[in-house]
């Protein structure tokens, strides 16, 4: 009997701009099942904190870019710090 693929419904993943301004390389942070807007929300906020350095978002459902209220906007979520 084969194993059942894991369904992954969303990804998060981020980068950070470094000192001279350049973006650093994508790290995945989770990828799943859907759960909710919640859980995503909760992830951005966790990794929104726990940077000091502008920092770059791509939420991912269903192959669409979200924005951090769930909606398609074809773009990744920004961060910068001021």
């Amino acid at each position: 009997m084969a194993k059942a693929k894991p369904k992954h419904d969303y990804s998060l993943n981020y980068r950070i701009r470094n000192h001279f301004g350049n973006w650093g390389e994508w790290i995945g942070k989770g990828f799943g099942e859907w759960i909710g807007l919640d859980q995503i929300q909760n992830q951005i906020k966790m990794l929104t904190r726990s940077h000091s350095r502008d920092i770059e978002i791509e939420f991912i459902k269903d192959g669409k870019l979200l924005d951090y209220n769930g909606k398609v906007t074809g773009k990744t979520i920004i961060y910068e710090r001021t």
